[in-house]
C-alpha cells in the first residue's frame, strides 16, 4: 500500500492509548497525548463527537494525569 500525504497533513498517534477511568461507576476511555491531550472514545474505540465531557470527569482525568504523567 501506498500512502501519499500533502504537506499539511499532520499524523499523530497517541503516547498511550486505551486508557479508561471511572467516574460515577461510568467507564470513560480515552487515548492520551502529552501533545493533544486526552482524545475521548465511544465503547467501539472511536473518536466521541464532543470532546468536553463534565466537569466530574475532567477532575478524574487530572488526578490520572498528575498520577501518570512523568515529569
Amino acid at each position: 500500500m501506498d500512502i501519499q500525504l500533502d504537506q499539511n497533513t499532520i499524523i499523530s498517534v497517541p503516547d498511550l492509548p486505551g486508557i479508561q477511568i471511572v467516574v460515577n461507576g461510568k467507564i470513560w476511555s480515552f487515548d492520551y497525548s502529552k501533545y493533544w491531550g486526552p482524545i475521548w472514545l465511544k465503547k467501539d474505540g472511536t473518536d466521541r463527537k464532543c470532546q468536553n465531557p463534565n466537569k466530574a470527569v475532567w477532575k478524574a482525568f487530572e488526578e490520572w494525569k498528575n498520577k501518570h504523567e512523568h515529569k
